[in-house]
């Protein structure tokens, strides 16, 4: 899951070169952020139970349990995880974002749903999506929360790229 997130962030920051940002949306861009200010360790605990606990439960149930399901047994395997992986990628468009600047968390919900509606073709069970689901959230909160500690160049510091010897591993292993 790490080289994953690695290289669809170096992809990000790749993005935010060529397609120049611009302001969208910038009253609720400014709610969002102020909803997302995590200032007390109650905060931080309620931002992680609910997007590491309560959300991988609700979308894996709703995604990969009921649509999956269903789809799979109406299009065959492929197109129902394609369909589903494109509905799950539908949801997790960034609305406070410029188009430029949604395109690599659009890839990155894209590929996030393929994973997860594999794990869930291949284990069978609704408990393989959301475990993924959660330590992918819980990761990527817990690499922001460490960002001053544990700085990963490109990644969670705020910097321009993620350096070619981090992140081309990191390909190689999600490619292969």
């Amino acid at each position: 899951l790490l080289p994953v997130s690695i290289v669809l962030s170096e992809v990000d920051n790749w993005l935010r070169e060529i397609v120049p940002a611009v302001e969208a949306l910038p009253e609720v861009a400014r709610m969002t952020a102020e909803l997302q200010l995590v200032d007390t360790l109650l905060a931080a605990l309620q931002l992680g139970i609910v997007q590491a606990g309560i959300s991988p439960v609700v979308e894996s149930f709703l995604f990969f349990g009921v649509l999956l399901q269903g789809l799979v047994s109406h299009l065959g395997r492929t197109r129902g995880l394609l369909l589903t992986s494109l509905l799950f990628t539908f949801v997790h468009i960034p609305l406070t974002s410029a188009p430029g600047q949604a395109i690599a968390p659009v890839l990155a919900a894209l590929v996030g749903g393929l994973l997860l509606g594999l794990a869930r073709l291949a284990s069978g069970s609704i408990l393989a999506p959301i475990l993924v689901s959660a330590c992918m959230t819980a990761f990527a909160i817990t690499a922001l929360a460490l960002a001053d500690r544990f700085a990963i160049p490109g990644y969670n510091d705020g910097s321009g790229h993620t350096p070619p010897e981090l992140w081309l591993p990191c390909l190689a292993s999600v490619v292969l």
